[in-house]
């Protein structure tokens, strides 16, 4: 008996948290049931109750435990935050709002504001949507075919690439399509900007063209893949990384057009990239890893493993976190000092080809599903809908089976 009163405390404490949460979690669905002025004001009291609901019964817990000698103050020190992000986790997820789009969406970038999405289509157009509007503000058609890329330029036009092997530089305010670049002799998959405004391609002719978007003149053509040019990224110094089917990631000096290095260590085609604060290097593939690269030494220093699919698109958050988005419907989210994996959302009911981080911490996330889902990050841990666009779906959230491998001694810098 003297055992079991002992416990007793964490046996209640197992019902009473996610009671808790849960009765926290109604209040927030009843907020819900106003109007769009009444959520937008009170929702942040609501998830402030429910962070406070949870921060009482872990330091009620906490402090019990302590009581009871049943764990010891060096592991409650040290445990505190994993502590709260399993009490996270226990939160529901839902959607807020739901936006139909009329075609799979193929690539998703910021563009003008914090607060606008530009998206590429597979029927050819792009549109420009308010991260809160539930139909797009501006609409041009322009190819005729799929868009797999979009980037901005300085002087505010929005260059794409499609599968009908063109790439072209419009205003999507105005609806004008001012140039149409042509050279490519295959699709156009990725688009990247480098220093000056020069704007650089990859397309399945294996090729790298260098643009004047200004004059449309092509530059430079850069060769030595094997395979198409999946994409393309932008290091610091002005270097360029171009990642292929050939299973290799190629740098290039843009100026002499001339290629410096060569990394391998994926067994599948280089598919995405994106490059962390601090000049690393992260690179998805058709292997279903995603390779961190010391660009300096030219060496991985870390594999981050657990998804079951094609790496689509990589995306840098905060705090030295990547999201990644995959074939297999999921997104992850992983800690790249540590090579963990934090999380995984899982709500997409078909591969997630875009990823790209927002104001106020949203992550929003493109899908052949024709959906693009806003994620806002909640807690510490935790990551909810802040709106879904197109057709509704359940979600959920779950912790990830994930392992790290190091090939170096040295740690990332944050």
């Amino acid at each position: 008996m003297k055992h079991l009163s002992q416990y007793s405390f964490i046996i209640t404490a197992c019902f009473l948290i996610p009671l808790g949460l849960i009765a926290a979690e109604r209040q927030s669905t009843a907020l819900s049931n106003h109007n769009e002025y009444d959520i937008k004001h009170n929702q942040h009291a609501a998830y402030q109750k429910r962070g406070f609901l949870r921060d009482t019964f872990y330091n009620l817990l906490i402090s019990k435990l302590s009581e009871k000698s049943l764990v010891r103050s060096s592991f409650l020190h040290i445990g505190n935050d994993i502590w709260k992000d399993i009490f996270d986790f226990v939160q529901e997820w839902s959607v807020q709002h739901t936006i139909q789009i009329p075609s799979i969406v193929c690539s998703l970038i910021s563009y003008n504001t914090p607060q606008s999405l530009a998206i590429g289509r597979q029927d050819g157009c792009t549109s420009l949507y308010k991260i809160y509007q539930k139909k797009p503000h501006h609409t041009v058609c322009h190819h005729y075919d799929t868009i797999c890329a979009l980037a901005p330029l300085p002087d505010g036009t929005l260059a794409s690439g499609s599968a009908d092997e063109t790439i072209k530089i419009c205003n999507p305010q105005s609806g004008i399509c001012i140039k149409t670049l042509t050279g490519h002799a295959g699709l156009v998959w990725t688009l990247a900007v480098l220093p000056g405004g020069i704007l650089a391609s990859g397309s399945n002719d294996k090729t790298i063209r260098l643009w004047d978007p200004q004059s449309g003149a092509c530059i430079k053509t850069l060769e030595g893949h094997t395979g198409a040019v999946g994409s393309l990224a932008v290091l610091p110094g002005g270097i360029l990384a171009s990642g292929s089917d050939d299973k290799t990631i190629r740098l290039w000096d843009p100026q002499s057009g001339s290629c410096i290095n060569i990394l391998k260590g994926h067994t599948q085609a280089v598919s995405t990239f994106a490059v962390l604060p601090n000049g690393t290097l992260a690179s998805g593939s058709d292997d279903k890893t995603i390779n961190l690269w010391n660009t300096k030494s030219d060496i991985c220093i870390k594999i981050l493993t657990g998804h079951t699919d094609t790496v689509w698109t990589l995306s840098i958050l905060p705090n030295r976190k990547l999201a990644s988005g995959s074939s297999d419907r999921t997104i992850k989210i992983w800690d790249t000092q540590s090579g963990a994996c934090i999380t995984t959302l899982a709500a997409h009911t078909n591969r997630v080809t875009s990823l790209v981080a927002l104001h106020n911490s949203i992550l929003a996330s493109a899908s052949y599903d024709q959906t693009i889902k806003l994620w806002r990050r909640r807690t510490q841990c935790g990551w909810h809908y802040a709106q879904t666009i197109s057709s509704s779906s359940s979600s959920s959230i779950s912790s990830c089976s994930s392992s790290s491998t190091s090939n170096s001694a040295s740690e990332m810098s944050a």
